[in-house]
């Protein structure tokens, strides 16, 4: 994902770009199968990446954000 950005933004755009990415990552997270191929598609993010840091806390946030709105309307 940070590669396709690198390469199709402007720099200016590059880290705005990435953080919408990880608004767009969890629910792709969620759709995953079992637990322990959402643990192992987190652990593929970094925990910091030049300006952005805590990624993999902010991932994990937006997964639990996606299976508490999916347990709720169940």
């Amino acid at each position: 994902m940070k590669l396709y950005i690198e390469e199709h933004l402007d720099p200016q755009f590059q880290e705005l770009g990435l953080r919408l990415a990880l608004i767009a990552a969890p629910p792709v997270i969620m759709n995953l199968s079992t637990l322990q191929q959402r643990r192992a598609a987190i652990d593929t993010y970094p925990y910091a990446d030049g300006p952005l840091d805590g990624i993999q806390n902010q991932l994990k946030l937006g997964v639990l954000r996606v299976w508490k709105a999916r347990s709720r309307s169940k």
